[in-house]
């Protein structure tokens, strides 16, 4: 695949992490919505606003949906490049098989997602995911599947689960800094998510992406260690229910 139009607004963006793996979500017809970040919580920025059409700014990146290229919202399209790892390439099988197998898993399809090499990246190898629209059904799915991405980059097969705990625990080396404190904390929640399939989250995805907050908080209070500890009953307390 080649992307047809790439960023070229310049953004000053505060971020926690400068190295590793970099995301950036592309439109239905390949064209690139945001520059490529290292922190994953600005894709969740980004869905919220193109589902609810609101522009979000927080940490020096913005996204306006009304003016800005559309992101995918029949399923996710996601680019992600690491320009410190020479072995990329031959990662991206890995993390495919892991992200097919946790699909399974969590009840959202097996065997969905696809990777394709961008022909037209200047930086480095660069490969588009497409993944089932099951993920964008809530944030925290979003943003256990970019947490996923990174931890599949060291699968070499066998029981997924397995090769988590074995980052979580330091047993394999984390393919990113602190993917293994992110699996420690959020780990009860992503087994119950694997136990109900994800049936705690609302039928409706627009109910799970709540346009009545404060933008902000898509970023600091919806990810996957957020549903775990509690702090994203502040976007939406209907995932707390019972299932």
């Amino acid at each position: 695949m080649k992307v047809t139009k790439w960023f070229n607004r310049p953004l000053r963006i505060a971020q926690t992490v400068w190295s590793g793996m970099q995301y950036s979500l592309i439109s239905d017809d390949d064209c690139q919505c945001h520059p490529f970040v290292f922190c994953k919580e600005f894709v969740l920025d980004v869905t919220w606003a193109s589902i609810n059409m609101k522009p979000v700014n927080v940490y020096g990146f913005s996204y306006y949906p009304k003016k800005d290229q559309p992101t995918s919202l029949s399923g996710v399209r996601v680019l992600i490049r690491n320009m410190d790892d020479r072995h990329f390439s031959g990662r991206i099988p890995n993390a495919l098989n892991f992200i097919n197998n946790l699909e399974n898993e969590l009840g959202l399809g097996f065997g969905s997602s696809t990777a394709e090499l961008c022909e037209n990246a200047e930086k480095g190898p660069t490969y588009l995911f497409t993944c089932p629209k099951s993920w964008q059904q809530a944030p925290p799915l979003l943003s256990l599947l970019t947490l996923m991405l990174r931890v599949g980059m060291t699968y070499e097969g066998g029981d997924i689960w397995l090769h988590a705990c074995d980052v979580a625990d330091n047993v394999i080396k984390p393919y990113q800094f602190r993917d293994d404190t992110h699996l420690r904390q959020a780990w009860y929640c992503i087994q119950n998510l694997a136990k109900t399939k994800c049936k705690q989250f609302l039928p409706n995805q627009k109910d799970n992406w709540p346009s009545i907050i404060r933008e902000w908080y898509i970023h600091e209070y919806s990810g996957i260690v957020a549903l775990s500890n509690g702090d994203a009953r502040k976007v939406c307390p209907g995932w707390y229910r019972n299932v």
